[in-house]
């Protein structure tokens, strides 16, 4: 089923970790109440997570524990893109031939682990104690499965280095200087690769359109490198004042999000508009 919003409502699409979810992966309760009650946007989580991990975080949070999120996703960076009720609109994966390629160099950084996602699971080829960590930080193991040969042949959306030491992504970034895929450092301790020319602001503008809302005024807050193109895409974007510099850069307004929460101060812009 089609869902269609009226074009009047303007779109809100945040980012979770670092700016929607405080350091303890909570959701402040300014914004609980507004993602519970407020009819007057359309509320668009943009994360470089998977649904299933953001789903569990909402359930974390006592939030749609019993149905599903009602809000449109865009997932793996833009690589999967969901209407609300969880509804798989598309997914963008590698060419299986640059894939492989990623796989056999990834395979080769020895001591960095990483995991792959497929539209909906992520697999973990490396098994570390950090990759365990990344693991319990990001819910994989809620849909964590096994990456046998048959899985290294369908198309996968995104590749995801974890580690505590800025050197070794930095060795990884490297590793694929070059290569015709889209990079980004997600937060400190994580570098991604997605298809070339997937991203979060892109997705956003692919996402309007399958929702025909392609007039909607677009708001955005994120917090991290992979932030960066959807705050550039939208017609007012925010970064808390926790986020990297890259997205402050990039952002029209700062938010102070332990005083004010994440949703008011953008949706007072987005009504005021």
């Amino acid at each position: 089923m089609v869902h269609y919003f009226p074009m009047t409502k303007p779109i809100i699409a945040f980012d979770m970790d670092g700016t929607l979810l405080d350091e303890n992966s909570r959701i402040r309760p300014r914004d609980k109440e507004i993602l519970l009650n407020c009819r007057d946007a359309i509320f668009v989580v943009a994360s470089g997570r998977q649904r299933f991990s953001i789903r569990q975080t909402f359930i974390e949070n006592e939030l749609f524990v019993d149905e599903p999120l009602p809000f449109p996703l865009a997932m793996a960076n833009g690589g999967v893109l969901y209407r609300g009720g969880e509804e798989l609109i598309e997914a963008t994966g590698f060419d299986l031939d640059m894939q492989e390629k990623l796989l056999q160099i990834a395979d080769g950084l020895e001591g960095i682990p990483y995991a792959v996602h497929g539209v909906d699971c992520v697999m973990t080829p490396k098994r570390t104690q950090l990759n365990e960590s990344m693991e319990v930080y990001y819910r994989i193991t809620v849909a964590r499965k096994a990456f046998t040969d048959e899985a290294r042949k369908r198309p996968l959306i995104k590749f995801l280095f974890f580690s505590e030491r800025l050197a070794d992504l930095q060795m990884a970034e490297r590793a694929f200087s070059g290569l015709p895929v889209a990079t980004c450092y997600s937060s400190r301790v994580l570098f991604e690769i997605n298809p070339l020319g997937v991203n979060k602001g892109e997705a956003l503008r692919r996402l309007q359109k399958r929702l025909g809302m392609e007039d909607a005024l677009l708001f955005t807050a994120g917090d991290g490198g992979n932030d960066v193109p959807m705050l550039k895409e939208a017609n007012v974007s925010f970064a808390p004042a926790t986020a990297s510099q890259a997205a402050k850069d990039a952002a029209d307004e700062i938010i102070d999000v332990d005083k004010t929460g994440l949703l008011a101060p953008m949706l007072e812009k987005a009504l005021g508009h």
